[in-house]
């Protein structure tokens, strides 16, 4: 039997509050849309869709006769009224309700009216590099033009320079899609995982090369440099070079920030740039450019219209939020970074906001935060969120670290016998798994013979650090490190000293250089 289709629900469930409400004073509840008005109110109130439950709510009701037909046509009432309540927020929808005017205008054979849209609709297009709405715009003058002044030699002159500045707009957007394919390159390329392998770095050093990244004279239009920041700061982002992600994405911001107008069309793509900046800062320990730049990106979002608070860019915010968090950790202030943690996850459930890889790494500042309070059983709790979120199926990386991780709370809190039971499982999990770091072998390796003896001396932990840290010299080293630091937790143990006292020490030391 075939699934019902779920497209109603989730179209719904996508709706805010002011675009339902929008949409019922649209239906205006006549005679013909009050049936589809009770469908609209039933699948809303579903958290998850079971068309049983729809036909038992509205049974009796005409419109569950034909419900697939039924549904369809909400759908596109729906859609109707989207468009309406959305109209002329952005540029693309301006332009193309200009379009459209014109075209009905052209059709009615209102020249005059029609030429006064086109050069309106010429300039919005012009300003805002939307090259292929700028093109049927021109179409439509050259057609409609030919139409009335055909005779005009001094028409035909200007015509001439029409086609002209086409050809120039050709080639702007020709650079345009240049660097997007670049871009999509790079995209296509980029792995979701904390380590690259060399091949895959020489890979992104030599787009660094090419000679639409190399120069910025290459880049003809503002888009274009703006593509050529963003992919800039996403390779050195991926290599780790975190200064020069950090330059390349507050260039990209500037850029966007130049032109206000623009600006009001850009909010997504502005915190997504801004998302890279302060990572790059949070990478960077700078923390403060990063609360100066945290608090714009805040008020930014706070002073948006609503209608631009789109899923996407609420997605920005949390994860801009989340940048909040892991910097508390990194600088140990920890009652701050729990409150920030706290706040940040009801609002997640708030807005049912389901993102696995973000809720993973939230879990994981939870996990830091308790794991440097010494409070090793509401760590393992943060541990087992991750895992139990789908394992390896969302990123394999996280699944793997979480696990060793939790091996390490449960040697912290003397388990024995677990420790020697998540040792061989994670052992047979690795044999299965494909390839493997030598690091997290001989970590495994350590935890199963304490496993056995449960006693560490002194000399095991300087051993282990020896070869923990020749291992970690490599390129690998510094993303381990990042996601947690072993080299400072086996000094803690060889010190005799709590952790968080090794990496507060360590932070002092730095500033001092």
């Amino acid at each position: 039997m075939k699934t019902p289709s779920e497209n109603l629900f989730n179209l719904i469930k996508s709706m805010d509050a002011q675009e339902k409400v929008f949409f019922k004073r649209y239906s205006n509840y006549n005679s013909d849309n009050k049936g589809y008005i009770r469908l609209f109110d039933v699948v809303s109130l579903l958290k998850i869709y079971d068309e049983k439950v729809v036909r038992k709510q509205l049974a009796g009701d005409p419109v569950i006769n034909n419900l697939k037909q039924s549904k369809s046509y909400l759908i596109e009432s729906i859609l109707k009224s989207l468009t309406a309540y959305h109209s002329g927020e952005t540029i693309d929808s301006m332009l193309f309700e200009y379009i459209h005017r014109i075209e009905i205008l052209k059709r009615k054979q209102l020249y005059k009216m029609a030429f006064k849209l086109i050069s309106k609709a010429e300039r919005l297009a012009l300003e805002n590099e939307r090259y292929p709405y700028l093109f049927v715009v021109l179409q439509f003058k050259l057609e409609l033009a030919e139409r009335e002044k055909i005779h005009d030699l001094i028409f035909i002159k200007e015509l001439s320079g029409t086609y002209k500045e086409v050809f120039e707009y050709l080639k702007l957007y020709k650079n345009n899609l240049k660097y997007k394919r670049l871009s999509q390159y790079f995209a296509a390329h980029k792995m979701n995982n904390v380590i690259i392998d060399t091949e895959t770095r020489m890979k992104l050093l030599r787009m660094t090369k090419d000679p639409l990244l190399a120069d910025e004279k290459n880049a003809f239009t503002t888009e274009s440099k703006k593509i050529m920041f963003n992919t800039l700061g996403n390779i050195f982002g991926k290599l780790g070079e975190w200064d020069k992600t950090a330059y390349f994405s507050k260039r990209n911001l500037e850029l966007i920030e130049s032109d206000r107008v623009k600006l009001a069309n850009f909010e997504s793509h502005y915190l997504i740039t801004g998302h890279n900046y302060l990572l790059a800062l949070t990478k960077l320990r700078n923390y403060e450019e990063f609360r100066l730049g945290y608090s714009k990106m805040l008020n930014f979002y706070m002073t948006m219209p609503s209608k631009s608070k789109t899923p996407e860019a609420f997605g920005w915010i949390l994860k801009i939020r989340l940048l909040f968090v892991s910097n508390c950790v990194n600088f140990l202030m920890l009652d701050e970074g729990l409150s920030a943690a706290l706040s940040l996850k009801r609002l997640i459930e708030k807005n049912m906001y389901h993102d696995k890889f973000l809720n993973a790494v939230l879990y994981y500042k939870f996990f830091a935060i308790y794991f440097f309070k010494a409070e090793y059983k509401k760590a393992i709790l943060w541990l087992n969120k991750i895992i139990a979120l789908g394992g390896e199926s969302f990123n394999r990386e996280i699944y793997e670290m979480s696990q060793l991780l939790l091996i390490v709370c449960h040697f912290e809190l003397k388990n024995y016998t677990l420790l020697r039971y998540l040792t061989k499982a994670i052992s047979g999990y690795r044999e299965k798994a494909e390839g493997g770091l030598e690091f997290r072998e001989e970590m495994i390796l350590f935890f199963n013979k304490t496993a056995s003896e449960k006693d560490v001396n002194k000399d095991r932990y300087v051993g282990l650090y020896a070869r923990i840290q020749k291992m970690l010299g490599d390129d690998t080293g510094a993303n381990i490190l990042d996601v947690f630091d072993f080299i400072s937790w086996l000094e803690s143990k060889i010190e005799d000293r709590p952790f968080a006292a090794v990496i507060k020490e360590k932070q002092s030391q730095k500033k001092l250089l």
